[in-house]
């Protein structure tokens, strides 16, 4: 966790830095049987993302999914994108 610690610190020094960090929108998805990166460290960056300034932290997690995605997953990624980007509406 040092290196959030990092960004967190060069952020927060940063006037310009946090101004543009607090309006970026940021979607974190994470399954949490995921044996290779733990659900934990998900909704640890979500936690710091949000402590370092930045408003829109948007956090889901799958239930039962591990280290892979699955169709669902993306079409809720393809919506999300979307609907941040202005680009029509999201798919049904």
């Amino acid at each position: 966790m040092e290196q959030c610690r990092h960004v967190k610190n060069r952020i927060e020094g940063s006037h310009e830095a946090t101004r543009r960090a607090s309006s970026l929108p940021i979607l974190l998805c994470h399954g949490n049987s995921d044996e290779v990166v733990p659900c934990y460290y998900g909704e640890r960056s979500s936690q710091v993302l949000s402590l370092a300034g930045f408003r829109y932290v948007s956090s889901k997690t799958y239930e039962g999914l591990g280290h892979y995605t699955v169709p669902k997953e993306m079409d809720e990624v393809c919506n999300w994108l979307t609907s941040r980007l202005g680009l029509g509406g999201a798919r049904a």
